[in-house]
This record gives structure tokens, sequence and C-alpha cells, in this order.
């Protein structure tokens, strides 16, 4: 197993931007867990107060032209934010399984 996930890991080295969706190839359920709702946990949340805020936002202020456009943006930021969490997940994930070497 851990020859499989060495040759993973050399062979595609950006496998690991992918955090937890893809530490249940390369970890333990319990590991996946873990990390899941380390990371998840406070996105979900933040999820739940952006998007009604947003759509509030959106359909009480923003003109119908514009519409799109403010939910694209506000679309764009979210994807840029989920982005830096699963960066810092790698991150972590990468210097415990330096740490344990």
């Amino acid at each position: 197993m851990e020859a499989t996930n060495l040759k993973l890991r050399n062979d595609y080295p950006g496998i690991q931007l992918h955090g937890w969706k893809v530490g249940l190839l390369l970890a333990s359920l319990h590991s996946c867990q873990q990390n899941a709702l380390h990371d998840l946990a406070p996105t979900d949340m933040l999820c739940l107060q952006l998007w009604p805020l947003a759509s509030l936002v959106n359909y009480r202020f923003v003109p119908v032209k514009l519409r799109v456009l403010f939910v694209n943006c506000v679309a764009f930021l979210w994807y840029v934010l989920e982005c830096c969490v699963l960066c810092q997940s790698a991150a972590r994930h990468a210097s415990e399984q330096g740490h344990s070497r």
C-alpha cells in the first residue's frame, strides 16, 4: 500500500491539492473523516451564511440586468476561498506526513 501511495504522489504531484477527497484513496478512513470534519465543517458553515446573504442582497438591491454578474462574482470569491482552504489542508497534510517519517 505504501509503495502505491508513493508512486501516486511521485507520478501525480497535483493529486495532493484535492485534500481529503483524494485522501480516501491514499489514507485510512479515519484520517479522511478527521480531515473532512476539520476542513468541511467551517467551510459548510460559511456557505450556509454566505449564500442566503448573497441571495438577499442580489434580489433586494442589485438591478435585474446585473444579477447574474453579481452571483458570478460571489461564486468566484467563494471558489477562491475553497481553493485556499484546500491548499492549506494539503500543506498541513504534507507537513504531517513529513513529521511521521
